[in-house]
C-alpha cells in the first residue's frame, strides 16, 4: 500500500473528500429537520464505493442523507479517515469497531437518533471535536477521559440527566456545550450553562474525587447476580436495554408475567434499563448511606457538628463516641435502614404487592430487634396493643391518635419522621402508577402513623421518588410542592426531614450528591432520618455508579451483602438485567 500512495491517483483520493449529500435549501433543511423528507437520491447506506475497497481519503461527508446504520468493518475501509461527517441521518446506533478510526480527529453526529455510544469512541485518542448534538443520548461513558486530545463537545437537546466527572479529567477540553439537556436549568447565563463554569465546575469535582482526604468513585461496582429469567448472554452497550425492552414487550403481548411480576410497561419511564437500574440502586444506596452518615450528627446541633466533623472529608468512620452513638459501631445504620428493607422485603415475597398485614408482622418483629434504638414515640404507643396492632393496624393507629389528642402540645406524640422510611422501600411498586404509589403510602403510613400530616408527607415523598424513576427532572418534580405549616423546631416531624430536600436541591444540581448530603448531614437533627429521606432523592438522581465510594464501601458490609441479595432478586422480577 505504501507505493500506491504515491500515485497521482492515490494523492488525488487522500487530499480530496468524499462527499456524497444533496445541495442544501432552507426548504430542505426544514423537511429534513422535521423528518419529512424523502428522495431517491438521497443515501438510506453508506456508498458501496466506500465499501468495496481500502480508500485513502481523509475527510468524508455523508450528511443529510437517510441512512441508518453504519457497517462494523467501515474503519477497515476508511484507514487515514481524520473528519467524518453523518450528521443529519437516522443512524440509532454506533458499532463498537468505531475505535478503528485510529486517526480521526472530527466527528459530527449531530441529528440522529442515538441512544446509546459505545464504550470503543472512547479509544478514539486523536479525536479533538465531537459533535452528538440533538441526539437521544441519556448518559456518557464513565470512561470518556480517555478522548485525551478532545478540545470541544456539544451535547446540546439530548436526554442527558447527568455528566460523568471524568469529563474534568481531560486537560485540552476547552468547550462544552449541554443546553436542553434535563441535567440543566435553560436561561442560567452565569450558571453552568456557560461552558467555561461547566468545565471549573466538572475539574472541580474530578480533583475532588482522586483526593487522598476525599475519594469518590467514578464506577462503583454492583455485583449483578442474574437469576434464572436471564439467560448467560454477557451484555454490552445498548444490549441490556434490547433485552429490557424484548421482555417487556414479551409481558404484554403474553400477558405472561410469571417470572417477572415487577416488570414495568414500555411507558413506565424514560430511562434506559441500566440507567433505571443505576437510579434504583442510587435510591437504595442513597438512604442508606444517608441513614450511616447521619448517625454522626443525629441530634446534634450544627455548631456541635461542626466542631466533631470536618465538611471536607466527611465519612462515616469519624464518628464521635458519645451516649447517644455507643450504640453504634463504624458504618452501622440506624433502624430506618432496617425498617426500609423490611418493607422491601415484603414487596418483593408478595411479588409486587404491598400488603398491610405482612408489613405489620415484620414491624412487630422489627420493632422487637431496634426497641431500644428507635426514637419515636408512635411506634413506642401502638406496640403497647401489639394484639390489636397485629390484627387490625390501622384501627390501632387511629386509637393511639385519639387517645392522645392533637392538642399543639402533644403533636410531637402522633406525628414523627418514621413514617418516611418504609415509603422509599415500597415505592419501587407500580412506580409508573402514581395513583397506586399514593394509595400503597397512605395504607402503609397509616398502619402506624394515623395523623394526616404524616399522610399527606408521606404521599409527597412517594411521588416524587416515583416520578424521578419515571424519568422526570427533579427541578419538575418539586416545583410546587408544599409541605403546609408545622413547627420549625420540631427536629422529627417529617416536614423538617421533607424540608432538607427542597433546601438542597440547588447543591444538589450544581456541586452533586456529595456535596448536598454533607450539608444535611452538618445540619444535625434528626439527620440519621433525615439523610435516609433525602439520600432517597439525591442519590436516585445522582446513581449509584456516581457516588462517593468511600462512602459505599464504608456501610456494613453484612448489611450491604444483604441489601444486594434483596436488589438482585428485585431486579430479576423487574425484568432488569
Amino acid at each position: 500500500m505504501g507505493n500506491s500512495v504515491s500515485t497521482p491517483l492515490a494523492l488525488d483520493e487522500r487530499n480530496s473528500a468524499f462527499i456524497r449529500k444533496p445541495e442544501l435549501t432552507h426548504k430542505l433543511y426544514t423537511e429534513h429537520v422535521d423528518g419529512n423528507v424523502s428522495s431517491p437520491d438521497l443515501l438510506y447506506q453508506v456508498p458501496d464505493e466506500l465499501m468495496s475497497k481500502v480508500s485513502l481519503h481523509q475527510a468524508v461527508d455523508l450528511s443529510f442523507n437517510l441512512i441508518t446504520e453504519l457497517p462494523l468493518d467501515l474503519p477497515l475501509s476508511l484507514p487515514h479517515l481524520k473528519m467524518l461527517s453523518l450528521s443529519h441521518n437516522r443512524i440509532a446506533t454506533i458499532p463498537d469497531s468505531i475505535f478503528g478510526f485510529l486517526h480521526m480527529e472530527h466527528l459530527d453526529l449531530s441529528f440522529n437518533r442515538i441512544e446509546v455510544l459505545p464504550t470503543g469512541i472512547c479509544l478514539l485518542n486523536k479525536l479533538k471535536k465531537l459533535n452528538l448534538s440533538n441526539n437521544q443520548l441519556k448518559k456518557l461513558p464513565s470512561n470518556i477521559d480517555q478522548l485525551a486530545s478532545l478540545e470541544k463537545i456539544n451535547l446540546i437537546s439530548n436526554q442527558l440527566t447527568h455528566l460523568p466527572i471524568s469529563l474534568g479529567n481531560i486537560p485540552s477540553l476547552q468547550v462544552v456545550l449541554v443546553l436542553d439537556n434535563p441535567l440543566i436549568s435553560t436561561g442560567d447565563e452565569n450558571g453552568l450553562t456557560s461552558s467555561s463554569q461547566l468545565l471549573e465546575h466538572l475539574r472541580s469535582c474530578y480533583a475532588r474525587s482522586v483526593s487522598p482526604t476525599s475519594p469518590m468513585s467514578l464506577n462503583n461496582s454492583f455485583n449483578r447476580i442474574r437469576g434464572s429469567v436471564f439467560d448467560s448472554r454477557v451484555l454490552n452497550a445498548g444490549s441490556a436495554q434490547s433485552l429490557f425492552g424484548q421482555m417487556q414487550a414479551q409481558a404484554v403481548n403474553t400477558g405472561n408475567r410469571l417470572l417477572t411480576p415487577m416488570i414495568p410497561p414500555t411507558t413506565a419511564t424514560t430511562l434506559d434499563a441500566e440507567r433505571l437500574r443505576d437510579a434504583i440502586l442510587g435510591m437504595f444506596y442513597g438512604a442508606v448511606i444517608g441513614d450511616s452518615l447521619g448517625l454522626l450528627t443525629d441530634f446534634m446541633s450544627p455548631s456541635e457538628a461542626e466542631f466533631h466533623y470536618n465538611n471536607e472529608d466527611l465519612n462515616q468512620k469519624q464518628m464521635h463516641q458519645d451516649e447517644h452513638r455507643s450504640r453504634y459501631s463504624v458504618g452501622q445504620v440506624s433502624p430506618a435502614s432496617h425498617l426500609l428493607v423490611l418493607v422491601l422485603e415484603s414487596v418483593l415475597k408478595w411479588a409486587g404487592v404491598v400488603d398491610e398485614l405482612d408489613y405489620t408482622e415484620r414491624l412487630a418483629s422489627w420493632y422487637d430487634d431496634f426497641q431500644e434504638s428507635i426514637s419515636s414515640h408512635v411506634l413506642e404507643g401502638i406496640m403497647n396493643n401489639r394484639d390489636g396492632f397485629l390484627s387490625s393496624p390501622t384501627t390501632t393507629a387511629r386509637e393511639y391518635k385519639d387517645a392522645v389528642g392533637q392538642e399543639k402540645e402533644n403533636l410531637y406524640l402522633v406525628v414523627d419522621n418514621m413514617c418516611l422510611p418504609p415509603i422509599v422501600g415500597l415505592v419501587i411498586s407500580q412506580f409508573h402508577d402514581l395513583d397506586e404509589v399514593k394509595g400503597n403510602a397512605r395504607r402503609i403510613c397509616g398502619s402506624t402513623h394515623d395523623h394526616e400530616d404524616n399522610r399527606n408527607l408521606s404521599v409527597i415523598l412517594a411521588e416524587i421518588l416515583a416520578k424521578l424513576l419515571q424519568g422526570e427532572t427533579l427541578e419538575k418534580v418539586i416545583d410546587g410542592v408544599e409541605l403546609g405549616d408545622w413547627n420549625k423546631a420540631d427536629i422529627s416531624h417529617p416536614a423538617t426531614s421533607m424540608d432538607m430536600i427542597l433546601k438542597h436541591v440547588e447543591t444538589s444540581n450544581s456541586l452533586g450528591f456529595r456535596a448536598a448530603m454533607t450539608e444535611i448531614v452538618m445540619s444535625g437533627g434528626h439527620a440519621s432520618i433525615n439523610g435516609v429521606v433525602a439520600g432517597s432523592v439525591f442519590g436516585l438522581v445522582e446513581g449509584f455508579q456516581s457516588m462517593p465510594a468511600v462512602w459505599v464501601t464504608s456501610v456494613d458490609l453484612e448489611f450491604r451483602r444483604n441489601l444486594d441479595k434483596k436488589l438482585n432478586l428485585l431486579f430479576d422480577l423487574m425484568g432488569v438485567p
